[in-house]
């Protein structure tokens, strides 16, 4: 097993700090078309017409607006123009969580503008998407998150309704049962996980709206993602795969998930033995809590998409150095105790030590039903399981 010395270590990280750098570059490319020139005063039609004839389309097609994809750029815009102000009370019934209507009440007790921060860069795109929030830079060069000012007094209203503030965190609610669950299913077909979230919910469900929300956040590119007919964990490698292996244990139920589990999930909290790797990581290798954290979450990552131990132990050697045969097996020993307490997505949530459990006591329920069925019946008996043999030539072979 090759191990890297500590300049060969330092190569790799500094060649990942610079494709950070490389992302984060192309990010701001992305970013600086947020902001164009805007004033203050703008409607909805000026913002409109600042977009691309594809940004427009993004809109229409998340207003479901039909027959108008072939319009020139001109005659789209007067077209949404129309359809938002109309949609303005469905969008915030459908589509807004805690975290887009948090934003949209600050705006409106501000005027219905704020100065940029890029903690709501993920936010204003989405809200930009379905055309009731923009952002832009003022001519003095400050940036700004901004509601058309035609919006202003109707949305005033909307975010004051008891009724919207209500399912807004009934939305978010299920959003984080759903996340919290594919943390530890990592995929779900909509009825298991319809069925799932329903309980969780106690009796507050409806299955449309849950429905609607689900695909609002595939749309925003949230860690929800769905194809061939299955939610899955963005973390999720090969979704199929995963769900092929789930159903080889289909007589089996999903392991049980608390309340306070899926909160964990949610927080993105750490198990006792996920926190004794990162501290190993940092203390003995003198880490940075980031490189930490991404060496662990690869090493997680890669156990619940069910690589091989050995391949495992192999990737994250590659970026250590042991002085001695000792340590090295002392940090193996902590991934063995890491790959066996984590919750697989293959096996429906349990730990691989927990499904052995599980499949030792099916294993000793059946002997002692075998024992107990040889006790009663006669071996020139008929067999119960109804094939027409003696049970002495069939079940009780």
């Amino acid at each position: 097993m090759s191990k890297l010395n500590k300049q060969e270590m330092k190569m790799v990280f500094d060649g990942l700090m610079r494709f950070e750098e490389m992302v984060d570059k192309n990010m701001q490319k992305q970013e600086e078309k947020l902001f164009k020139p805007v004033k203050i005063d703008y409607k909805v039609k000026d913002f409109l017409n600042g977009l691309t004839k594809d940004e427009l389309d993004e809109i229409r097609r998340k207003l479901d607006i039909k027959g108008v994809s072939k319009l020139k750029k001109a005659d789209l815009i007067d077209v949404l123009d129309i359809e938002i102000h109309k949609n303005l009370e469905l969008i915030f019934e459908r589509d807004l969580q805690n975290e887009e209507y948090k934003l949209i009440k600050k705006l409106i007790n501000n005027k219905g503008f704020i100065q940029f921060d890029r903690k709501y860069i993920d936010v204003v795109k989405y809200l930009r998407r379905i055309g009731i929030v923009f952002s832009g830079i003022l001519e003095n060069g400050e940036e700004i998150i901004i509601i058309p000012v035609d919006f202003r007094g109707l949305i005033e209203e909307l975010t004051d309704s008891s009724k919207n503030t209500r399912n807004i965190k009934l939305r978010e609610k299920w959003t984080n049962i759903v996340h919290g669950l594919l943390c530890y299913y990592g995929v779900l077909k909509f009825e298991d996980l319809s069925n799932l979230v329903e309980k969780y919910s106690e009796g507050n469900f409806d299955s449309t709206s849950f429905n609607d929300i689900l695909n609002n956040e595939v749309q925003k590119g949230s860690k929800i993602k769905y194809s061939n007919n299955l939610y899955y964990h963005s973390e999720v490698k090969d979704p199929v795969a995963i769900y092929n292996k789930q159903e080889k244990c289909k007589d089996i139920e999903y392991y049980h998930v608390t309340k306070d589990m899926i909160e964990m999930a949610n927080k993105g909290s750490l198990s006792k033995e996920e926190i004794e790797v990162y501290n190993y990581l940092i203390k003995k290798f003198g880490m940075s809590k980031e490189y930490a954290e991404y060496l662990l979450k690869s090493c997680i990552t890669s156990i619940k998409n069910d690589n091989e131990f050995k391949d495992i132990v192999d990737n994250i050697f590659q970026y250590l150095v042991f002085t001695d045969v000792n340590e090295a097996n002392y940090f193996v020993g902590k991934i063995n105790e890491l790959y066996s307490s984590t919750r697989l997505w293959s096996l429906k949530g349990y730990t691989a030590v927990q499904m052995s459990k599980y499949e030792q006591k099916i294993i000793n329920i059946q002997k002692e039903t075998n024992k107990t069925v040889n006790n009663k019946i006669g071996r020139n008996e008929p067999c119960p399981c109804g094939s027409g043999k003696k049970y002495k030539k069939c079940c009780g072979k």
